[in-house]
């Protein structure tokens, strides 16, 4: 399924999505986005793909109760807190629990879209 997300910022605002699969969504903003994407072992194996499609830039963070590790794991083994989309970037990424607690949301690749 595809949504998408025009006005979603809160963590409890986007789980509605995340806890039906949803996996592109698609946000269309003329101003600054901050996504909190939540961190939950729920969704382990959970392929997601965010497109910035708008004219600003979206901040990626975790759910403010994720802890002081990186939530966001990088292809070239670096890690980061916050990952910024500029218009026309998309993301792919994969939630990862281990033993069944959240672990990260691995970062698959990052990649041109379309933009309006």
């Amino acid at each position: 399924p595809f949504i998408d997300v025009t006005d979603v910022t809160t963590v409890e605002g986007l789980e509605l999505y995340f806890s039906r699969w949803s996996n592109n969504f698609y946000v269309n903003s003329s101003t600054l986005k901050t996504l909190n994407i939540p961190d939950s072992a729920d969704y382990n194996g959970q392929i997601v793909r965010i497109h910035n499609v708008g004219s600003s830039l979206i901040q990626l963070t975790a759910d403010a109760g994720a802890s002081e590790d990186s939530i966001f794991w990088l292809p070239a083994g670096a890690s980061a807190n916050i990952i910024e989309l500029s218009s026309g970037e998309a993301i792919e990424m994969i939630c990862v629990a281990i033993g069944g607690a959240f672990h990260s949301w691995d970062v698959l690749r990052i990649y041109k879209c379309r933009s309006l």
